[in-house]
C-alpha cells in the first residue's frame, strides 16, 4: 500500500511537514508520481512504518486527541482571523481611496497645466501676429518676416497657428 503525505500524517499522527522533512533529509524515502517536481509524493506503507514505528503511532494518538481544539477555542481563532482580515480589508479600502483621490489630484492639475499651455500658446501667437503685420511702407519681405504654417505636433484649433521665420 503507498500513502501520500497527508495519509502518511494522519496514519501515523503526525504532522505532513514532519513527514515532509523526513523525505528531505532522507530518512523517509518516497518516489513522486508524476513527472513534474510539484508532483504528489507517494510512500510506500512498509517505508513509513520503518521511519515511524508502531510503537511511534500507539504513543501519539493520546496526543493528537488532546491536541483537538475545544470548539469554543476553534471559534475565538475564526473570530480573530475575521477581526483581522476585516482590518485589513478596511486598511486597503482607505488605500485605494487615498489612490483615487491622488488620481483626482493629478488629473486637476493636468487640467490646470494644459490652460497654463493653451494660455501662453495664445500669447505667443498674438506676439508673433503683430510682428507679422506687414509694414505699410514697403510691400517686400524683410528678413523679420515670418510664415503661417501649423505646428505638427501640437493640436490646434482652426483659428491657432504657429508662425516660424522664413
Amino acid at each position: 500500500m503507498k500513502y501520500t503525505i497527508g495519509q502518511a500524517a494522519k496514519v501515523t499522527g503526525r504532522s505532513k511537514s514532519l513527514i515532509s522533512k523526513a523525505i528531505k533529509d532522507g530518512r523517509l524515502s518516497a518516489t513522486r508520481t508524476g513527472m513534474t517536481p510539484t508532483s504528489p509524493m507517494e510512500i510506500d506503507a512498509s517505508e513509513l512504518f520503518r521511519v515511524f514505528s508502531k510503537a511511534d503511532i500507539q504513543q501519539n494518538e493520546p496526543e493528537q486527541q488532546m491536541t483537538t481544539l475545544p470548539l469554543a477555542t476553534a471559534l475565538e481563532i475564526a473570530k480573530v482571523q475575521k477581526e483581522y482580515q476585516d482590518k485589513r480589508i478596511s486598511d486597503l479600502e482607505e488605500q485605494l481611496k487615498e489612490t483615487k483621490d491622488r488620481a483626482e489630484e493629478y488629473r486637476e492639475r493636468a487640467e490646470e497645466y494644459r490652460l497654463e499651455l493653451k494660455s501662453a500658446e495664445t500669447k505667443l501667437i498674438g506676439v508673433l501676429e503683430a510682428r507679422h503685420q506687414p509694414n505699410e511702407s514697403t510691400t517686400k519681405p524683410d528678413e523679420n518676416q515670418f510664415t503661417i504654417r501649423q505646428h505638427p505636433t501640437l493640436i490646434l484649433s482652426q483659428e491657432d497657428r504657429v508662425y516660424d521665420d522664413v
